[in-house]
């Protein structure tokens, strides 16, 4: 976007200009009419705005993993590290063994837990024998009760012991103590995060495993630019080293915009069949951005700020300039996309700056 410069007042063309004479039109802000001399000396030249309803505009982004295709894989107890099977960068398979664990904890779990099944199974068939007593009229209804009773409580505990060495185990029912940590889901091996070795506690993470497609691109755009682009809008992001482009769609967007930088965050979930975009990766995409009511591409020296004000220079008549003030939608090398301009406009592209000081003075 270009500013008039203030380099600009102070060059023979503008100085000339102001010695001849304007003509103010009266009542009209932002209003300057000029001879055609004077048109002829500044350079002024203008072009008609020509009306869009879908434009292209690229903004930076980074590559990163969705939320929900990401996996932690934590040791389920306390041990020692005995093998390891993949390395960052590996593929997994959902259930691929990835991590052997020797674990004392998990060893006295499992034994507590067969002392418990002992019980109740011990108990159960004491419960069963008092049914069969009972009925021959050999013992009475509160010893049948107690006896079922104890049944059960053994089998209560029988479960909660089961479920402690299931959980500390992964489920895994190797013998003596050793266990087997799998992989959650199909992906791959991110990031690993312990040793052959090592101790580790219950929960200590081992591996980050994530799935690469489909993935997603955090994008950065400007504020004043992002309502123009909408849920669904196609996406094309640049993939260094290849001529084709990933493409995708605009899921989402922040809620805020960024303090230092008046930026929004847009997400878009791309194809990545060929995994040639990886986490972490800068790069660059293009977005179908929508046009609205009287948005019209111009050129990108055809716009001013002041302030926080955007805005055009239109040719209203031969000699007759008028300020407009405008909103843009999106820019790129082609041109801005402005909304706010009326109908059939033609804007000044050249002299902008010149045009600008004289409805300063």
């Amino acid at each position: 976007m270009l500013t008039a410069m203030k380099n600009d007042l102070r060059s023979p063309l503008v100085c000339l200009t102001l010695s001849l004479p304007l003509l103010a039109v009266a009542g009209t802000p932002g209003a300057v009419e000029l001879t055609a001399q004077q048109e002829q000396k500044l350079g002024i030249q203008s072009t008609a705005a020509r009306p869009v309803s879908q434009s292209k505009q690229t903004f930076p982004a980074q590559v990163v993993l969705p939320p929900d295709r990401q996996w932690l894989v934590s040791a389920p107890a306390a041990g020692l590290v005995q093998g390891m099977t993949v390395r960052e960068g590996d593929p997994v398979r959902k259930g691929q063994p990835l991590v052997r664990l020797y674990s004392v904890q998990a060893q006295n779990l499992q034994l507590d837990w067969q002392a418990a099944k002992s019980q109740a199974d011990w108990a159960q068939t004491q419960y069963q024998r008092d049914q069969a007593l009972f009925k021959e009229g050999l013992i009475s209804q509160s010893r049948l009760d107690s006896s079922k009773t104890q049944a059960q409580q053994a089998q209560a505990q029988e479960a909660q012991k089961r479920q402690a060495w299931n959980d500390a185990s992964g489920r895994s029912q190797a013998p003596h103590g050793t266990i087997t940590v799998s992989a959650p889901e199909q992906g791959w091996v991110l990031e690993q995060m312990a040793t052959l070795g090592q101790r580790v506690e219950a929960m200590a993470p081992l591996y980050r495993i994530g799935s690469l497609n489909p993935i997603w691109v955090d994008i950065q755009v400007p504020a004043a630019q992002a309502g123009a682009i909408r849920v669904g809008s196609p996406v094309s992001v640049s993939v260094p080293g290849h001529s084709d482009a990933a493409v995708g769609r605009i899921t989402g967007s922040a809620a805020t915009v960024h303090q230092a930088t008046q930026t929004v965050r847009l997400y878009a979930q791309v194809q990545n069949p060929q995994l040639q975009l990886k986490p972490g990766q800068l790069t660059q995409v293009a977005i179908a951005t929508e046009g609205a009511d009287h948005a019209a591409q111009v050129p990108s020296s055809a716009i001013l700020t002041q302030g926080k004000k955007t805005q055009v220079f239109i040719r209203k008549a031969a000699g007759r300039y008028q300020l407009q003030e405008v909103e843009i939608l999106s820019q790129g090398p082609e041109g801005a996309t402005a909304r706010g301009l009326p109908p059939d406009s033609q804007v000044v592209f050249k002299g902008t700056a010149a045009l600008q000081s004289l409805v300063s003075k």
